[in-house]
């Protein structure tokens, strides 16, 4: 006898081994893999880039709106009964200004420098703003609800949710950055 006793398994439509085959498979296996951590890494470029365009656009609308909100506030006094609140604190357009325009500013900075923590804390001050505003809208309404709701007196009842908005979208970024603070450090 001659040979092996059991021949190697072969691949009906070639011939070849099966171990070959099986080699041929986790070679094209791997490659795909490759090519999927390849589009999974320039995903994750691209969601990167995209949500640092989005804090420079929060930062660059925070330091355009804040000299305009002082303006306004200065030159006509904030009219309306939806500024009730606002009118009970002397210069507070001033002063939310302030706010506004700091948040801004440190916020360009940290996204620029990618300084994580100033990106943050230009997001709360940002966030604080957006927060005052969604609360001095509410509380105007409020105070005209429990005045008896005068049409004539009526406050914008929208501008609560208008201003809502923003700031849960910057605290969603602040979450974010946490988030990548935590994964950096293996802090959970």
């Amino acid at each position: 006898m001659t040979g092996p006793l059991i021949e190697p398994l072969q691949s009906p439509a070639d011939h070849r081994p099966v171990e070959d085959l099986v080699y041929d498979r986790l070679a094209l296996t791997l490659l795909a893999a490759r090519h999927g951590l390849q589009d999974a890494a320039a995903a994750v470029r691209q969601s990167e880039a995209n949500r640092m365009t989005l804090l420079y656009v929060h930062a660059i609308t925070a330091a355009v709106t804040a000299p305009l909100f002082a303006w306004y506030g200065a030159v006509t006094g904030l009219p309306g009964p939806s500024w009730t609140v606002v009118h009970k604190v002397p210069g507070s357009w001033i002063v939310m200004a302030a706010v506004l325009a700091v948040g801004g500013m440190v916020l360009g900075f940290g996204t620029t420098s990618r300084h994580r923590r100033s990106a943050m804390i230009g997001l709360s001050l940002i966030m604080v703003w957006y927060g005052t505003m969604t609360a001095t809208f509410l509380t105007a309404t409020g105070l005209w609800l429990a005045a008896g709701a005068d049409p004539a007196r009526m406050p914008a009842i929208y501008a609560a949710s208008v201003y809502i908005h923003p700031a849960i979208v910057m605290f969603i970024h602040l979450r974010t950055i946490v988030r990548m603070i935590r994964s950096l450090t293996g802090v959970t």
